[in-house]
């Protein structure tokens, strides 16, 4: 009898133990292989929990921190060719960088105490001069067509990698963007005839490439959105009134463009919203949440 009972109790402990439901936990033996799920494993599945709802106007706004980085690496290869072809004096455009960072410099500084170091500016612009020689001489040995193509990569190089965030540590401006832009700026640099000439076209680049980036994350975050948008402008009527003094074809394709990134694709991007389907269920990885 004693035996009959304790089978009996065995069985209905087993019986009971498969009657217990599944848990996702892979430290508990359930009896089933580790990539086992059951019915209710799909019912945490959720859609689109962090779609966001875009506005137009906002939308518009933004696309100018891309248009504007456009239009001042159209502006840089523009100087350099009015270097090139002895158009643009290398004493004016230098005169004119120094003075756009020494007002980029006040603007920030009145409004704000934590602007960027002048004086990291100044040593980087004072060793560009001693070291033009140096660095105008590094690539006569390549031929021009290669350094165009160099250049034109790097260009492409540093539109790709720049920082389009709105942030205002100037620090963190995008260390492969602004070496690609230096290294687009000597190889292009080491083509003209004058060693002036290459200093200049380093100075606007440091301008263009690192001191006016920041410069406008300032005027979007604290300012009024019209001096953004009035600087989007500006940059972008220069730019196209230089290219068409070289070629009018290019400098509406430049329009068409301009057009295309500022109002079609934020069209583009809304519409496209209600398409997302982005799934999110218990296959997550964990996220710790801070406190």
């Amino acid at each position: 009898m004693n035996g009959e009972f304790s089978s009996l109790c065995e069985d209905s402990g087993e019986s009971k133990k498969l009657k217990k439901p599944w848990v996702k936990a892979l430290y508990k033996n359930q009896g089933v292989p580790d990539n086992y799920v059951d019915t209710t494993f799909l019912t945490e599945m959720k859609k689109n929990l962090f779609v966001r709802d875009y506005d137009y106007y906002s939308l518009l706004m933004h696309t100018g921190c891309i248009t504007q980085q456009i239009h001042s690496v159209i502006i840089f290869v523009m100087c350099f060719i009015y270097l090139n072809q002895a158009l643009l004096d290398p004493y004016a455009l230098n005169l004119i960088s120094i003075g756009i960072l020494c007002l980029c410099y006040i603007v920030r500084r009145v409004c704000d105490s934590n602007a960027f170091d002048m004086k990291a500016v100044i040593i980087f612009c004072t060793a560009s001069f001693v070291l033009s020689p140096v660095l105008m001489s590094l690539t006569d040995t390549i031929s021009t067509d290669t350094i165009y193509a160099m250049a034109t990569v790097m260009l492409l190089v540093h539109l790709i990698s720049h920082n389009y965030i709105f942030q205002l540590n100037f620090s963190n401006e995008g260390v492969v963007s602004f070496n690609a832009g230096i290294f687009a700026t000597v190889c292009l640099a080491s083509r003209l005839s004058h060693l002036f000439q290459g200093y200049s076209l380093i100075v606007l680049s440091v301008l263009l490439f690192d001191v006016l980036p920041s410069l406008r994350r300032y005027l979007k975050l604290h300012l009024r959105p019209y001096s953004n948008l009035f600087l989007s402008m500006s940059l972008f009527m220069l730019s196209v009134y230089m290219v068409a003094t070289q070629t009018v074809t290019l400098a509406m394709m430049i329009v068409v463009l301009f057009l295309f990134i500022t109002f079609i694709c934020p069209y583009f991007l809304i519409h496209l919203q209600p398409i997302k389907n982005n799934l999110y269920g218990p296959w997550d990885e964990a996220v710790v949440a801070e406190r």
